[in-house]
């Protein structure tokens, strides 16, 4: 009985699957057709016809068949009905394809418009330390880690006991605990030169109040804009009467702020260059010193400061 209900359950979602495929081609290409099933899902035809006859019934004015195209085509009110199109899953279908991380067949994506991308500077990256970072986050292990830091002129020994993955924007990182400093921090897994063997750890991830703790970072346009250009960066970052809201783990804030250019002199830097300011500085900088304050408090702590990528 447990194994019927388990293959009832999969063919829904294998039918919705499709279902779905059936209406992303149709909003992005305005067109299907039925071979476009059987070699996306590796189904028979008969039953592509069955799937388009159940969207058709399911959604009788959004699809049409052109006999002198030969295809199905979306009418002219076509409405979305068992899917929500978005622009944001459309373009990272594209940029995986132009990253070479999925082939053009492994997206939903049929027809592409002509595009590129900004070349991307890729960091080296061994698939093992990645695996070993999994593997110490997955069974709470402290891993003894070959690593270059940024503020030591040679690579050193030290234990870690990662226990979350963090992306700056540009670079992965691990976020651990560091027995040698005592404290939270991120690593970057570039730097990762080797790693060596792993124990057993009883530091809690839940006392990283950095990692665990979201801020609230309310974004606007650089004072200095005139209205048109205000006009234009409001449209173009989705703002609200001019403000834009951002959650961010503490910990990954900072890099926010980097990656926007908020961490610059609004008065000092021009419009065109730092469109964008962080209105409610005061607000952010509070929850920060709060926190660094509570690690001061803690056992042996270190630093009393937020140290970024090691």
């Amino acid at each position: 009985m447990a194994a019927a209900i388990a293959e009832s359950t999969e063919m829904r979602w294998s039918v919705e699957q499709r279902l779905e495929f059936i209406e992303f081609r149709l909003f992005w290409d305005g067109q299907f057709n039925r071979s476009d099933l059987t070699e996306k899902f590796d189904i028979s035809a008969p039953q592509a016809s069955m799937d388009l006859a159940r969207y058709q019934t399911i959604a009788p004015d959004n699809i049409r068949y052109d006999g002198s195209l030969k295809t199905y085509v979306a009418t002219k009110s076509f409405t979305p009905v068992v899917s929500t199109p978005t622009a944001r899953y459309y373009l990272s279908q594209l940029r995986s394809v132009a990253d070479e991380v999925l082939k053009q067949e492994e997206t939903w994506l049929g027809w592409l418009p002509p595009f590129e991308i900004v070349p991307l500077v890729h960091r080296h990256l061994g698939v093992e330390i990645l695996r070993s970072a999994t593997e110490a986050i997955r069974k709470s292990l402290s891993l003894r880690v070959h690593y270059q830091s940024f503020s030591h002129a040679r690579p050193t020994w030290r234990w870690l006991r990662p226990h979350a993955l963090g992306f700056d924007g540009f670079r992965w990182h691990v976020r651990a605990w560091c027995h040698e400093h005592e404290d939270f921090r991120d690593f970057v897994l570039a730097r990762f030169l080797s790693v060596g063997e792993s124990k057993p750890d009883s530091v809690d991830p839940s006392t990283d109040r950095e990692w665990h703790t979201k801020v609230t970072l309310r974004i606007g346009p650089h004072p200095k804009m005139k209205a048109a250009q205000r006009h234009a960066i409001e449209r173009d970052f989705g703002m609200t009467d001019g403000v834009v809201s951002v959650v961010s783990r503490v910990c990954l804030s900072y890099y926010v702020e980097r990656q926007l250019g908020l961490d610059l002199a609004s008065n000092l830097v021009p419009p065109e260059r730092q469109q964008v300011v962080l209105l409610n500085r005061a607000e952010v900088e509070k929850v920060r010193k709060e926190l660094r304050s509570d690690h001061e408090k803690g056992p042996a702590r270190k630093k009393d400061r937020y140290v970024r990528a090691e």
